[in-house]
């Protein structure tokens, strides 16, 4: 009892209390005996009521616990759903802007070649009062109208099929230098009128598992594009390096450059250049827009190097078969 005492163990001080008395009881001793029991029954109240109060102090701490938990997924969803408008409304933002860009190329750029065509037909029509020279001057120029035309009608409805899902995706094992050899010989007038030389230089064995259609439109687009910006008497080289799982595949002109400020948009169909082609060629404005999306729909990335006066370097991967 003197050890339960002082280390004030309560359950043992409660057992011997008890102890003592039924001992105190069976010496007749009920007075000692009621004693310790009430010592007994008020230690047994009391480690009664610590384990009930122990016992609420651990269920509070776990409701407290819980509740925090509760608030702060309450948080965290709160924080995730608006996130989730932030993007909805960026997206919705840059839905805008496309549809307006669109309707904008639709308007002006497919409204102002027919006009220019219209005119230079009303000026053949006076051919008596023109010079040959002076004809076919103007029938070279439309020519060029035309050319832009539909390749700017062949954006658009390459785009379109993109924008509502229709276009269809079938990936499969290709050779690179076919497909360019016929968007070469596609091209070949182009780059005649300015004496440009094209250079295949695609290694014949390099292969992608890519669309052959999206394929083929990247490399329009890409060689089209440095055809516009190439000076007379220019070289266009396309190669191809092998990088283990993916293929990469460059077109390099000796034409313009692009300032820096374009190059960091100018796949962007929020952002379409101005700039003529060295023989007053016109842009479609979606061209390079549609590279990436194809790009990027077979897996790969596109990516400009470019500065005025030293030519452009357009770059795309695309992943190669398994």
């Amino acid at each position: 009892m003197e050890i339960a005492e002082e280390e004030n163990v309560k359950p043992l001080k409660k057992k011997l209390h008890y102890i003592y008395a039924e001992l105190f009881e069976h010496q007749g001793e009920y007075k000692k005996s009621l004693e310790n029991f009430k010592l007994y029954i008020e230690i047994k109240e009391g480690l009664f009521n610590e384990e009930v109060l122990k016992k609420f102090t651990e269920l509070q701490l776990r409701y407290e616990i819980e509740k925090t938990e509760k608030e702060n997924e309450l948080l965290r969803q709160r924080n995730e759903i608006q996130k989730l408008e932030l993007e909805t409304q960026k997206n919705l933002k840059e839905l805008n802007e496309t549809k307006d860009k669109f309707f904008s190329i639709i308007a002006h750029d497919l409204k102002s070649p027919f006009a220019v065509m219209s005119s230079f037909l009303n000026i053949l029509k006076k051919t008596n009062k023109y010079d040959k020279d002076t004809v076919m001057d103007l029938v070279d120029e439309m020519d060029k109208t035309v050319i832009a035309s539909m390749d700017l009608l062949e954006n658009l409805l390459e785009w379109s099929r993109t924008q509502t899902g229709r276009i269809e995706f079938a990936p499969r094992k290709l050779n690179l230098k076919p497909v360019l050899t016929e968007v070469l010989n596609l091209l070949k007038g182009n780059a005649v009128s300015k004496n440009i030389t094209l250079k295949n230089e695609i290694d014949s064995s390099h292969t992608v598992f890519a669309d052959r259609n999206m394929l083929n439109t990247i490399f329009r687009n890409l060689v089209s594009n440095a055809i516009k910006f190439s000076y007379q008497d220019g070289d266009i080289t396309i190669s191809s390096i092998d990088k283990s799982s993916e293929m990469e595949i460059c077109i390099h002109d000796n034409g313009t450059g692009i300032e820096p400020e374009q190059s960091e948009n100018i796949f962007s169909i929020s952002t379409k250049s101005k700039t003529l082609g060295t023989a007053g060629e016109k842009g479609t404005g979606i061209g390079l827009m549609l590279c990436k999306e194809f790009v990027e729909r077979n897996g790969g990335k596109i990516w400009v190097d470019s500065s005025p006066g030293n030519g452009s370097t357009f770059c795309f991967t695309l992943p190669k078969p398994d």
